[in-house]
């Protein structure tokens, strides 16, 4: 079944006068409730951005770090992947729920007089070329940014590696 045919329920006829009103409140609300997720999508974004920069501000605090030992080090950034891992996971399920809201607005806009939504990602389509990285596709990159950050500090940790700049290695000295 398609999301068209998922989507119509009664038929005007039998719904009654105030079908044309209910219809355009109903898409009103659902557009809202699309806005509201790429809201709530922000806001976790937001709160995973300032867990991991915090992350990684503290453990590039060498005297910090030094405190904490290495154990603690490691159990902290092998948590930070975890939240990354969490992050990703929640991205590609904000996007997959937007991606069938829109799809179901692209639907319930062949029943409108007017398609703002499809005519809005057809005009975004012949400006920007054969290629769209929507946003979502490129948000789900940044995990995998602080996953790696992650990595790097648990091997210095670990002791597999300095991951001292060469002069401040060279010198001794720390800024």
């Amino acid at each position: 079944m398609s999301i068209d045919e998922n989507l119509r329920g009664m038929a005007e006829a039998d719904y009654g006068d105030a079908y044309r009103e209910h219809m355009l409140t109903m898409y009103r609300d659902f557009v809202a409730s699309a806005d509201d997720v790429s809201r709530r999508r922000q806001v976790a974004n937001s709160f995973f951005l300032t867990i991991n920069t915090a992350i990684v501000g503290l453990a590039a605090e060498e005297s910090l770090a030094r405190a904490a030992g290495g154990t603690v080090m490691l159990v902290v950034m092998v948590a930070a992947i975890v939240i990354c891992l969490v992050w990703w996971q929640m991205i590609a399920s904000y996007r997959s729920l937007n991606s069938a809201k829109f799809q179901v607005i692209n639907d319930w806009e062949k029943a409108l007089p007017a398609k703002p939504y499809t005519a809005e990602w057809a005009a975004k389509s012949r400006a920007d070329g054969a290629v769209i990285k929507t946003l979502t596709r490129v948000e789900a990159y940044v995990p995998w940014v602080f996953a790696v950050l992650h990595v790097l500090v648990m091997g210095a940790a670990a002791g597999v590696y300095d991951l001292a700049l060469p002069a401040q290695a060279a010198t001794g000295m720390t800024p």
